[in-house]
Formats: structure tokens, sequence, C-alpha cells
């Protein structure tokens, strides 16, 4: 019975259930040969357990560990041994995470598969000129202690900078700051907003989306999950195919292959939707060139 250890920043959701069964494909069945031990990292846990729960998959003697999200790697790689096998599924650079000492050649016990968010970042400054050509002065959202999100947030004032264009950031620790983002921007606007797809984001899509409408702020979102609850547009990685492919690192792992010997992969797969359903209940025009390159329209 191989085991497997998951260390996630969300629950055990249908995307999870989707790469066991990849895995399953692949020979390792839950139940029959494998066996799973999935720990949740929540806000309030991330400082207080994220060692405990790291911990506890070593002396349940994983196999490998599967950490989905930046804080669950760095958690994983900070309290497993050295001789612990690990597959990390994050948005930042894992070299400047100090994760791997290189993308082709690893060379310690992690390898994984990445979002590069510095690059999706500016795919969604570009859509956002698209949308409001004349902005000087924009919002970016996000969690304020994920180094991978600021990775991202670095980047986009560098290309900001580059363009005219100033970025106003708004750090989230829980959804006090949301309003606090809301009071803020209407006392003093700007001319389209970023919100990037973290745990804080995630959590408080609802909010997040109401903040934007009734601003009536065009707004770019990180991931499709937000459509679903009024986004105007979204744009970033495929989500469910990110996490399904982690399955094969996992499954070579367990058939004897070393993570050093893994080159890390970056995600090819992108989805750009565009609601216009919300557009029109906020006023907003959608331009041609934005609907052209939509994965997916909601009429």
């Amino acid at each position: 019975m191989a085991r497997v250890g998951v260390l996630s920043d969300g629950g055990r959701d249908a995307t999870f259930n989707d790469m066991f069964k990849r895995l399953g494909d692949l020979g390792w069945v839950e139940g029959r040969n494998l066996k799973v031990e999935f720990f949740t990292l929540t806000l309030d846990s991330e400082l207080k357990q994220s060692a405990a729960m790291v911990k506890e998959l070593v002396r349940l003697k994983c196999d490998v560990i599967l950490a989905n999200g930046t804080p669950a790697a760095i958690a994983v790689k900070a309290n497993a041994p050295a001789t612990m096998p690990i597959v990390f599924i994050i948005g930042g650079d894992p070299v400047a995470l100090g994760l791997v000492a290189s993308l082709s050649k690893p060379g310690g016990n992690a390898t994984g598969y990445i979002q590069r968010s510095q690059e999706i970042i500016l795919k969604q400054l570009s859509l956002l000129r698209e949308l409001v050509p004349t902005a000087k002065r924009i919002a970016v959202m996000f969690e304020a202690d994920n180094l991978s999100m600021m990775q991202g947030v670095q980047a986009l004032q560098t290309a900001g900078g580059g363009v005219g264009i100033a970025i106003e950031r708004l750090r989230l620790r829980d959804w006090k700051d949301v309003d606090a983002a809301y009071l803020k921007l209407k006392g003093e606007p700007v001319d389209g907003m970023i919100v990037m797809s973290d745990r804080i984001t995630s959590s408080n899509v609802a909010n997040i989306t109401n903040l934007a409408s009734r601003l009536r702020l065009p707004a770019i979102y990180g991931s499709r999950y937000f459509s679903d609850f009024g986004a105007v547009v979204s744009y970033g990685i495929d989500r469910t195919a990110l996490i399904v492919s982690s399955a094969d690192y996992v499954a070579r792992i367990l058939r004897g292959a070393k993570p050093a010997d893994l080159p890390v992969q970056q995600v090819a797969q992108f989805e750009l939707i565009v609601n216009l359903a919300a557009a029109r209940s906020q006023g907003l025009s959608i331009p041609q060139s934005v609907l052209l390159q939509a994965t997916e329209v909601i009429r």
C-alpha cells in the first residue's frame, strides 16, 4: 500500500477527485494499493499548524507529499526531511522561493508544476488596457503574505511603470480588508483593477465582485471561479488541468523516480472567460479584440 500525503490551501474538491482518478488510471487506486492523507492548510492554521501537519505526514510515512499552493510548498520544504519526495503546485518562481536549484534540474527532494504569476499578471494588464485604453492608475488586489503573489505584483509594478500606469496595492489578510479596499477605492478612484487568484480573494469572491460592480470598475480576475460570481473578465490557468497533471509525477515517484531528475513543468493551458451578462449589468462594454481571444463567452 503506497501512501500519498497532501497539504493543500483548499479542501479536497472535484478537481482533486479528478487527480486521484488520473492516479488510478496510472496504476495507483485509492483504497486498493493507495492510501491518501489529506490536510487542508487554512488561513488561521498556516503559522501555528503547518509545521505540525507536515510532521504528521512524515510520521505517517508518506511516500510522497503533494503540496498545493505556495504556503503549503514552503511549509513542506521547511519541515519535511531532505529525503522526503515533494511534488508542488505553485504560482511563483520555485528557484527564487528556494524550492529547487533550477527548473530543468531541481537537484533536491522537490519538483512540480508552476503557473508563472508574473507572466499571467502581465497578460491581465494587457487585457485591462484593452478594456480601458486611457487607464493611468489601476489597483491590484492580492493576499498580502503570499510570496508568489508578491512576485507577480512586483512584475506588474515594473510593467505598469513602463507604460505610464501607476499601481495601487490592495493587500488582503482577511475579509475586513475587502471592506477597507472598497472605501479606499470609493474615495480614491482608479481606472481599473486586477484581482489575483489566491486563498484570500477566492474565499471572498462574492464581496470582491460586488465591490467592482458597485463601483462600476472594469476588472480582470485571476481564475474562472470568479466568473460564477459576476466577474466580467477572468484570465488564468486551467486549475483542473494543472492539478490533474500532478498525478503524473506522483505516480512516477511512487515507482521509484527521484524528484531531482524530474524537471519542473510550466503550465501551458490558460483560460480567458468573458461574462457579457455581467458586463451589461455593470454598463461595461467589451472590445471585440478581447472577445476574439476568449476561451469562453458567457452570454
